[in-house]
């Protein structure tokens, strides 16, 4: 059925959410923070030189325990005894309470399933009149919505009685609070569930990466391929490759619209893995140095210096390197994915390679000096290749754990009011 324009205009006046549950129709009304719980503010911190104050059961929220975006599964670091509670000026909050950070994080706020205790730098809201999942993600939304309400100067922070009085829409039925606090609930264990699944990629990884290429002064790796037994020979890096380095290509000669031919800024390689398939820029500029097949990339300049300890090789051919760039092409039995993991296996021995004071630098002279161990083709290939789809992987968990933190943060502007 159409609307006329009047009752579009009404249909955009109510207190209703873009996006809802089928067979809730009533407009939500406004409360303010203290109308729907009874609040708790701040306390006092335990003085940690009495031992027998932290030596309890009792959860010490601090605000670097409450994680951004993550209003769930908060997990304490430190605990206080009972002792705590009855001799200093800390608090004791009941389970199910939300705890909201006032000063240094301000905004960040999680529901707490256990008993817990805070410093001066929260607010807890308890015995909840609505449904407690709700609240704390209609509590979040609103917040991070809020641009300003911080206050001071070297702390950031916000009052209680701002807090208290922060304005909120409710839906009348309790039916409504509760399945729109189980729906971001289920969403953020998901979440959780595909960043564990991540992080366990990456740990993976740094494992791989310590054990499949030889430790300083041993001639070959802990882990290695069934049929590989040779030890590596040992080279130094500058007679493995020719040295050249890209020109030209400011800034404003690139595009990220696929116009022109690709093209290599060097700045990309600090958003760059061990091995790419693709570029983010083109340019129709004339200049530019093509990068050979088979090479690694540095950037030769930066402001830190682990900006400087890595590499990257770049697998597609005719791609423009601009100035900064400084590419290594390796020679034909030296494959360029084996080295760049190995390399960057290794990144520190760069870091005593850097020069500069406020814009660090490195060069091919001193990194022509590292030592690299290197094993046959045949194993090489088998490094770079188990290397890159493990990075492939750990690319596609990433990707969907981007798009369901983007779904969240769609479904918190649309399912509030």
């Amino acid at each position: 059925m159409m609307l006329s324009e009047s009752e579009k205009k009404t249909e955009k006046t109510r207190n209703v959410p873009q996006l809802r549950f089928a067979r809730f129709t009533d407009d939500w009304e406004q409360r303010k923070v203290y109308e729907v719980a009874e609040t708790t503010y701040g306390g006092g911190t335990p003085k940690t030189s009495i031992s027998d104050y932290w030596n309890g059961k009792i959860p010490w929220i601090q605000s670097k325990d409450i994680l951004e975006n993550n209003v769930l599964n908060v997990v304490p670091r430190k605990y206080i005894s009972n002792k705590a509670v009855q001799k200093s000026a800390t608090k004791l909050i009941p389970a199910n309470s939300i705890a909201i950070v006032t000063r240094v994080g301000v905004g960040k706020l999680a529901i707490m399933p256990y008993q817990y205790a805070t410093s001066q730098d929260f607010l807890s809201l308890s015995n909840l009149k609505v449904d407690t999942l709700f609240a704390v993600y209609n509590l979040y939304k609103r917040l991070q919505r809020d641009s300003n309400f911080v206050q001071g100067t070297s702390i950031k922070g916000i009052t209680k009685n701002e807090l208290l009085n922060k304005k909120i829409m409710i839906p009348v039925e309790i039916n409504e609070q509760s399945k729109i606090g189980c729906f971001f609930e289920r969403l953020d264990h998901l979440i959780a569930l595909h960043q564990r699944k991540l992080d366990l990629l990456e740990e993976r990884k740094k494992g791989y990466l310590q054990k499949m290429f030889p430790k300083k002064d041993e001639k070959e790796p802990e882990l290695r391929f069934s049929g590989h037994t040779d030890a590596w020979e040992q080279s130094k890096l500058g007679e493995l490759l020719k040295w050249s380095k890209g020109k030209g290509l400011p800034k404003n000669d690139l595009n990220d619209k696929g116009r022109g031919k690709p093209a290599l800024h060097y700045a990309d390689l600090y958003k760059y893995s061990a091995v790419e398939t693709n570029v983010i820029h083109w340019t129709e500029s004339d200049t530019g140095r093509i990068i050979p097949d088979n090479s690694i990339l540095f950037p030769v300049s930066d402001v830190t210096p682990t900006g400087l300890a890595r590499t990257s090789t770049l697998l597609l051919s005719q791609v423009k390197a601009g100035g900064d760039v400084l590419i290594g092409t390796l020679k034909s039995d030296i494959l360029s994915t084996f080295m760049s993991y190995q390399i960057n296996a290794k990144s520190d021995r760069i870091l005593p390679l850097v020069t500069g004071t406020t814009i660090k630098h490195i060069n091919a002279v001193s990194l022509s000096t590292l030592y690299e161990r290197i094993p046959t083709v045949r194993e090489q290939s088998k490094i770079g290749q188990f290397l890159n789809k493990l990075d492939y992987l750990i690319i596609l968990h990433q990707r969907k754990l981007d798009v369901l933190k983007e779904r969240r943060k769609a479904y918190l502007q649309k399912m509030f009011v």
